[in-house]
């Protein structure tokens, strides 16, 4: 038997080409050269009927699947949704928590928990506030939050109203509530919008944590 490509005979094991050139010769061989109907591209295609350049074909079948799909029909996702709540209100259904969860990181800190938690309802409203640039120098590159009160006083005003002493004696699921609290005690006043250098010029504790851990560090 002999390669379809060059005609030589064919080493054991193989069934069509006797190496990978040839096959790449064939497959160009019998490349069409197609317009999008979506785009209006040139492409390439082994198949004189396609229709749709590589790009679009992956939008278009994407858009398909939504539409045939019942599962992305606002009916149907209210419906899921509705029997979820339902389902966890009754008990039936359960929000592994803690040491529980798949995901569970126990080395994180009271304070890394925390911020973890702050984008959503503090970081991102400021942001958007300060429309995404450093109020000091109007930069819209590497921005973050500066607080203005900052994280541990307002740990230690939330376990002071608790008369909690320490917060390492309790346990992870313990300091659940907590962390809830903490959040709900973020004001947007307590925050600024900075870019990473403003922020090493107003923060001390961040300067100095900066300096420790980067040493191309420049604030």
């Amino acid at each position: 038997m002999n390669c379809k490509v060059c005609g030589v005979e064919l080493p054991k094991g193989r069934r069509k080409y006797c190496s990978k050139e040839c096959k790449d010769k064939r497959g160009k061989f019998y490349s069409y050269q197609l317009q999008c109907s979506e785009c209006g591209q040139m492409f390439s295609s082994r198949y004189k009927e396609s229709v749709h350049c590589p790009n679009c074909l992956y939008v278009t079948t994407s858009r398909k699947m939504k539409i045939s799909n019942p599962m992305f029909r606002e009916e149907v996702i209210q419906k899921v949704s509705e029997t979820l709540r339902e389902k966890y209100k009754n008990g039936q259904l359960s929000c592994k928590k803690g040491p529980d969860r798949s995901g569970w990181k126990g080395n994180r800190s009271f304070d890394q928990r925390c911020r973890k938690r702050l984008y959503n309802t503090w970081i991102f409203p400021i942001l958007e506030r300060d429309r995404f640039k450093c109020i000091s120098c109007n930069s819209e590159k590497r921005l973050q939050v500066h607080h203005l009160r900052p994280m541990r006083e307002i740990i230690s005003l939330v376990l002071k109203r608790l008369s909690i002493q320490d917060i390492s004696k309790l346990s992870p699921i313990e300091q659940e509530p907590l962390i809830d609290l903490v959040i709900a005690e973020h004001k947007l006043d307590d925050g600024i919008t900075v870019c990473y250098l403003c922020h090493g010029k107003i923060d001390e504790r961040y300067r100095r944590y900066k300096s420790e851990n980067q040493k191309d560090y420049n604030g």
